[in-house]
């Protein structure tokens, strides 16, 4: 029976088992405002000049501007109408009626950013200006370049856990390896708040497929451990005089050597994929998470490789040169589904080869040949395992049997780069001001976004907990807004190599809180922050 569209479709969808303070250079800045704001307009030109900026000042806007700064409310002579245009309607009448009152807020002026800063009266909107370049929140706004903060404080680098591995190679009759590796604990913690991803997503406005596990691969914040682990892995390859094949084997056995489990602790069924790092931290995983662990080692020796999906299992594929596998072939096509390589394997033809011995699945993606890797069973790199008796377990009837190919490169990588947090006092509570930098470090546009940022009362954040969908209590995370609704920021598409700066306001009584800001696509989670505990 030949393989249809249609069964393809729903066997895909049945499966689904502290800021960095930088100086950008050259940016053209226009500061609008009026006579009356001329000290607060001075003291910001002679900050941004320092910074190396292109800076004029003018009572409104013009063309040939990177960035703009509006000084001024909706009452400011000149500025006010502007001003009005981009505050929300809630700012206009707090700092219209609140005294000691000011803010800044974020918009845009024909698609270019746009920062206000206003007060109550001139006397506030020039202490705001100092307030912000104090804190370093204007250098955070106008730095454009790419830069991924530590997820870790110095001190928090320094809590580490040494993690051993021991295993044999060849497998059960060669010789035993060991070592350490340490990590440090906080950064376990980091990516147990880290979102789990769904296996696929369903683009709504294309109607295409989106496969967003090879996030977890292409997440940069483990890269220098990853690395680590490599240079163990290839020094004891080095040292032994193994060729390039055995090398690929000796690294695929060192992950087939960890226990396989289901279980996690946010899934006791396995539904939920892990990051890398907590693969090895916990020294087990299912399928996926052991597939995504050994691509990330592959990745980090130079190695293309792609994630294998299909019907309720998971494995790696990587690319290398065709003569290092000398078993036969197994006949299979790769097709395009929806923007999404599918090999399908010939189970009739991996049967006859399994009977007469090992058989290799190889096949070609822009002119590469990449080999099947299993990774929960101790086969060599390019052996295939006997699917038929997967298709068997999930009575799959079908000649042929799909692996959706999943790579690591001509990606999006979205992610929440870096923050920053404002606060000031307000009348018997605090205005917050969550400052985001989102990312794309990818190599494709990304599909269109959507940032959530809230706060929580101390009480309800447990730091290194595993839960980022905190649930908001009493008055703290009351946004600035009439419609209470209105929590998700719409971030739009992020070419590749571009950042966007998300400016977030609200008004909380709480004197101690934390904050969580997530990224989105449709209504799963991409990327997840928790902020650490502070005081307003």
């Amino acid at each position: 029976m030949r393989l249809s569209f249609a069964a393809l479709l729903t066997l895909l969808l049945a499966s689904q088992a502290l800021p960095i303070q930088a100086s950008p250079q050259g940016l053209k800045i226009l500061i609008i405002a009026n006579e009356f704001d001329s000290k607060a307009a001075d003291v910001l030109k002679a900050a941004l000049l320092e910074l190396g900026m292109k800076v004029e000042r003018s009572t409104k806007p013009s063309d040939g501007y990177e960035l703009y700064f509006v000084l001024g409310g909706p009452l400011a002579k000149d500025v006010g109408h502007l001003s009005r245009k981009l505050l929300p309607r809630e700012e206009s009448q707090a700092l219209m009626n609140v005294r000691g009152y000011w803010t800044f807020v974020l918009s845009s002026i024909d698609g270019r950013d746009a920062l206000v800063i206003a007060g109550h009266t001139r006397k506030e909107t020039l202490q705001a200006v100092k307030s912000l370049l104090d804190k370093g929140i204007v250098d955070f706004v106008v730095d454009r370049e790419v830069r991924i903060a530590p997820p870790l404080s110095e001190k928090e680098m320094r809590n580490t856990t040494s993690l051993h591995f021991k295993w044999r190679f060849p497998p059960k009759v060669g010789k035993d390896y060991e070592f350490s590796l340490d990590v440090p604990l906080p950064l376990i913690d980091f990516f147990k708040v880290k979102p789990r991803m769904k296996v696929v997503e369903f683009n709504e406005s294309k109607e295409t497929l989106i496969f967003t596990w090879y996030l977890m691969v292409r997440t940069p914040h483990d890269d220098p451990y990853i690395s680590k682990l490599v240079e163990k892995l290839e020094s004891i390859a080095e040292s032994e005089g193994m060729d390039e094949y055995r090398k690929l084997w000796f690294v695929a056995s060192f992950v087939q050597s960890l226990k396989y489990s289901l279980a996690n602790e946010f899934s006791p069924t396995g539904d939920y994929p892990s990051y890398p790092l907590e693969t090895l931290y916990r020294g087990n995983g299912d399928c996926e998470d052991l597939s995504i662990l050994l691509i990330s080692l592959y990745e980090q020796m130079g190695y293309k490789s792609a994630l294998l999906i299909m019907p309720t299992h998971a494995a790696a594929a990587v690319s290398m040169n065709p003569e290092l596998v000398r078993w036969p072939r197994v006949r299979a096509d790769v097709i395009d589904f929806e923007g999404t390589p599918v090999v399908l394997v010939d189970l009739l033809d991996l049967q006859r080869k399994l009977e007469e011995g090992p058989a290799s699945l190889e096949f070609e993606l822009g002119g590469t040949s990449y080999f099947y890797v299993e990774t929960t069973n101790f086969f060599m790199p390019g052996e295939i395992p006997d699917l038929t008796w997967l298709a068997d377990q999930i009575g799959w009837y079908y000649r042929e049997f799909p692996l959706f190919v999943v790579s690591t490169e001509g990606v999006s990588v979205p992610l929440i780069a870096n923050y920053i947090i404002a606060t000031r006092r307000i009348g018997d509570g605090y205005g917050v001001t969550v400052i985001v930098k989102v990312a794309n470090v990818g190599d494709r546009e990304t599909v269109p976004l959507r940032l959530e940022a809230q706060l929580y009362p101390l009480s309800q954040v447990k730091v290194g907990g595993n839960d980022p969908h905190l649930v908001r209590l009493g008055e703290a995370g009351d946004r600035l807004t009439l419609d209470r609704k209105v929590e998700l920021v719409d971030v739009g598409s992020l070419k590749s190599g571009t950042v966007k700066t998300i400016v977030i306001n609200f008004y909380t009584v709480v004197s101690k809180m934390g904050a969580g800001i997530t990224l989105k696509y449709q209504d799963s989670d991409l990327d997840f922050i928790r902020i650490r505990p502070f005081n307003p």
